[in-house]
């Protein structure tokens, strides 16, 4: 469902510098004609200044280059193959210096353009500290290959969700080939797919960026399991009503859009995705559908 990719398009947009210009890439194993009118609709709002290209990695030129790399790795059931097709976006815009990656499952309510001119101070990337799992070590990051990685127990780990990649410097120490290869080493230990082997490869060479760019909204279950100042920081944000200026980034399975009528954060998404023009005159048809079918979901739950 292409829908959320058109929230964090038209919520970056409307808080961005409107001297900025933007050139949304979606990379993709399949995607409906429909779908790319929608996100075209949403973008093209903003004028000339942004454009959208949607690759398709199953298919064409970019077919070839990554189809039978990205068929040899694992597909985590919680993720899918699609997690990986980060780790080709350097390959795939090879006329970029720099990329900005941003994960769909985002709310973005700040100007992002400070992000996107971070200095990296000669880093591949910036990303921010995982906020459930934060080092290496831990038994749910890198803990089973800790042993062969130039990194301690307590070195931070790094959430793949939204990144700042020097794309040169990605491209010329071939980074997605050596991140193929720790996959490919550790298929049967994997737990959080691409993010487990940037974290591997680019031990220190990942710049730790302000959390406020990858700012963790996790799901009830998620949440009682967060310690000391991570707890802390959790219950921050959510008594907050998520009116920080930041990157929100809902972590787990449990979405504002895919959960039942309950979920905190539902109300204020599904304004988002009102305000994104995504659905146009639908909209109402599609948010009457959406609550019939949590509604559903929640009645199926409680009679099992």
């Amino acid at each position: 469902m292409a829908m959320p990719m058109g929230v964090v398009m038209d919520t970056l947009l409307r808080h961005l510098d409107v001297s900025v210009s933007v050139r949304f890439t979606v990379l993709s194993l399949g995607f409906e004609s429909v779908d790319r009118g929608r996100l075209s609709r949403v973008v093209g709002r903003y004028g000339e200044r942004v454009s959208l290209r949607v690759v398709r990695v199953d298919d064409g030129p970019a077919g070839d280059l990554v189809g039978d790399r990205l068929s040899r790795l694992p597909a985590l059931e919680r993720l899918g193959l699609g997690a990986y097709l980060r780790l080709f976006a350097p390959e795939l815009m090879p006329e970029e210096p720099r990329l900005l990656y941003l994960d769909t499952d985002l709310l973005v309510d700040v100007d992002v353009a400070p992000l996107w001119r971070l200095d990296l101070q000669g880093r591949v990337i910036a990303a921010a500290r995982n906020l459930l799992y934060s080092t290496a070590g831990d038994p749910m990051a890198l803990a089973y290959a800790i042993d062969e990685l130039p990194l301690e127990s307590d070195s931070a780990y790094f959430n793949s969700g939204v990144l700042v990649i020097d794309a040169e410097r990605w491209r010329s120490e071939s980074v997605t080939e050596r991140v193929l290869e720790f996959l490919s080493a550790h298929a049967s230990e994997l737990i959080s797919a691409d993010q487990d082997g940037i974290n591997a490869v680019l031990a220190g060479q990942i710049l730790e960026m302000d959390p406020v760019w990858n700012l963790a909204v996790l799901d009830e279950g998620k949440a009682r399991l967060l310690e000391g100042e991570s707890r802390v920081q959790q219950e921050r944000v959510l008594s907050s009503g998520l009116a920080e200026s930041a990157v929100y980034h809902f972590w787990g399975k449990h979405k504002p859009w895919n959960s039942g009528l309950n979920h905190p954060q539902r109300s204020r998404y599904f304004e988002a995705v009102r305000e994104s023009g995504y659905y146009g005159a639908w909209y109402g048809l599609y948010r009457r559908a959406a609550d019939l079918g949590s509604l559903m979901d929640s009645v199926k739950r409680r009679l099992r």
